[in-house]
């Protein structure tokens, strides 16, 4: 799919922010932007294409909410400038697919309406997970727990876990890394609705892959039980 190759070069507004500026305020409102120019670019023809149209209504009403709880925080106890650095990758992730739509001649319809779909899901998920935690710090992690077994039940081990955004799909060069193998092995992903993959600790084969919703009933503490062959 060509969204996964023109998302990987994202440059983080974390990283050129001006000093004084939140960075969490700045990705939101490059998020909602998109969010609306994506709805603006197929008033024409969603006629013809009613799920399209559909996927990109709820993507950009889901990106004002998200948006609004964030802006909310700040009020309360959210420091400016504390949003992770993984929170706001993934949230450029969609922002940059979404900024592709503007062009016609880069994606297809097809292609179009896949990557609206896969990312009315991520932000869908990230909304119930920060509505589920309101009154304090914007909610924006989760630690995640992966356990590879085998289809006998028994300890799969020295296996490593990647992540990417499911519009990305899995590869080469991915977004999250787990940094131990596996099992277990923990690490701290965004809420969204993710591709988790396991790799051989030697030539990096793909052993197994599955879609993942993180964020779900607000639960900020999960433990993955991933069969491999």
């Amino acid at each position: 799919m060509k969204i996964g190759l023109c998302i990987s070069v994202i440059v983080l507004l974390a990283r050129t922010a001006a000093a004084g500026d939140d960075t969490g305020t700045k990705a939101f409102d490059r998020l909602t932007t998109a969010a609306h120019n994506a709805q603006q670019s197929v008033k024409t023809i969603r006629s013809d294409h009613p799920l399209l149209g559909e996927y990109l209504d709820e993507v950009d009403s889901t990106a004002k909410d998200l948006s609004a709880l964030y802006r909310t925080s700040l009020k309360k106890k959210q420091a400016p400038n504390r949003l992770p650095g993984l929170y706001l990758t993934s949230l450029d992730a969609d922002s940059a697919a979404l900024e592709l739509f503007a062009d016609k001649e880069k994606l297809s319809i097809e292609e179009r309406t896949k990557a609206a779909g896969a990312i009315q899901g991520d932000l869908s998920l990230k909304y119930e997970f920060a509505a589920e935690l309101p009154g304090g710090t914007f909610p924006s992690v989760i630690e995640v727990t992966v356990d590879t077994v085998h289809g006998d039940g028994q300890p799969a081990n020295g296996l490593w876990v990647r992540c990417n955004p499911s519009l990305d799909g899995v590869t080469k060069h991915p977004m999250f890394l787990f940094n131990s193998a596996t099992t277990p092995t923990t690490s701290f992903l965004p809420p969204g609705y993710l591709v988790m993959w396991i790799e051989s600790s030697s030539g990096g084969f793909v052993v197994a892959q599955q879609d993942m919703k993180l964020g779900e009933g607000g639960k900020n503490k999960v433990t993955i039980r991933f069969p491999v062959p």
